[in-house]
């Protein structure tokens, strides 16, 4: 697969892992640099935005980003190798709002803003992990 350096950007990575119970559990965090694979631009324009949280692997599709001032832009990555999914941000961009939305129940999870400093934060739907770089 061919990879790309986009630079000046951030991005978060996040990671599924299956957990005991079947479910898939999502590692998101937040990063600067970025390398990534398979960009994925052809559902631009879409308005739906889909999937994340403690679910089965099988109902994650994507990871899409609403950016609030300039109405609906965003970036979409689709997974490496089934695993990991990538998130480009423009860093002179800010707030974000980031949406997972499930096809399945319609639930639709929602952060209004990513702050500098990445916190770790845990409930029974997301999972952050702090930016260890």
């Amino acid at each position: 697969m061919q990879e790309r350096k986009l630079q000046g950007h951030r991005y978060m990575q996040a990671k599924v892992l299956t957990n005991d119970d079947g479910l898939s559990e999502v590692l998101v965090s937040y990063n600067t640099a970025v390398v990534f694979q398979n960009f994925n631009s052809k559902y631009e324009g879409r308005r739906t935005f889909k999937c994340s949280g403690l679910y089965s692997a099988t109902t994650i599709k994507h990871i899409s980003l609403y950016m609030r001032e300039y109405g609906l832009s965003y970036y979409l990555i689709k997974p490496i190798a089934g695993t990991e999914w990538t998130l480009v941000l423009p860093n002179d961009t800010d707030p974000w709002s980031i949406r997972y939305y499930n096809e399945y129940t319609g639930e639709i999870i929602q952060w209004d803003r990513i702050p500098d400093n990445w916190l770790n934060r845990k409930s029974t739907r997301k999972y952050f992990v702090e930016n260890d770089i």
